[in-house]
């Protein structure tokens, strides 16, 4: 029981330090980087389901 919940704990912080470094990441990075390929992949699923 004590091993599963290591492992749990284990996952979960491993988890949110992933989920932290991409937050950064996405927040470092210019925003006029991000949005073009934002924008087009939007354009792409709206012709699609046209």
């Amino acid at each position: 029981m004590r091993g599963k919940l290591l492992d749990f704990g284990l996952f979960v912080c491993s988890a949110l330090f992933t989920g932290l470094l991409f937050y950064s990441l996405t927040i470092m990075s210019p925003s006029s980087d991000d949005s073009p390929s934002f924008q087009s992949e939007q354009n792409h699923s709206q012709s699609d389901s046209y």
